[in-house]
């Protein structure tokens, strides 16, 4: 694992949602990830939104 790696999705795994949701992005091995539609009201299951019981949240301190 890079530092790269650790800081994106360890430490700070939400900072680059603090502004708002992303258009485009870039990984470091060029890697690319780009919104490309969005459908508005659109019905989806509850099912989507439900966390496993055997789901593990750590936390970490800053």
């Amino acid at each position: 694992r890079t530092p790269c790696f650790l800081a994106r999705y360890l430490h700070e795994s939400g900072f680059h949602l603090t502004e708002g949701m992303l258009l485009a992005e870039w990984s470091p091995d060029g890697k690319r990830r780009e919104l490309i539609d969005v459908e508005e009201h659109v019905a989806v299951p509850a099912a989507l939104f439900v966390i496993p019981d055997d789901y593990t949240v750590l936390h970490t301190s800053k």
